[in-house]
């Protein structure tokens, strides 16, 4: 799991307890960083933070993405299956009052 320290400095570029910072910030594995580290960053006023990983998009994940982006796409455009957005089904002529 990846963890991020950040320093109270943000201009902080440099080691400590042999972690690299550049500009204030850590990104490294919590594996490799012992209890006691964490400990004094911690009551020294850095914030420490989980970082999640993304995981990898399978080839169903992505094919059903895709279909939901062009869906959303064509709803954007108010034509959701594919015919004109004029021939949504009503039979009324323009201007024609629905009462009559």
């Amino acid at each position: 799991m990846k963890i991020k320290i950040t320093a109270p400095n943000k201009e902080y570029s440099g080691l400590i307890f042999g972690l690299q910072f550049k500009d204030g910030v850590h990104e490294g594995e919590d594996k490799d960083i012992s209890k006691a580290v964490k400990a004094y960053f911690t009551s020294a006023g850095y914030k420490i933070e989980t970082v999640k990983e993304p995981t990898k998009e399978t080839a169903a994940q992505k094919k059903a993405r895709e279909k939901a982006e062009k869906e959303a796409a064509a709803a954007q455009e108010g034509n959701t299956d594919g015919e004109d957005a004029g021939d949504a089904g009503d039979d009324k002529t323009e201007g024609e009052n629905p009462l009559d």
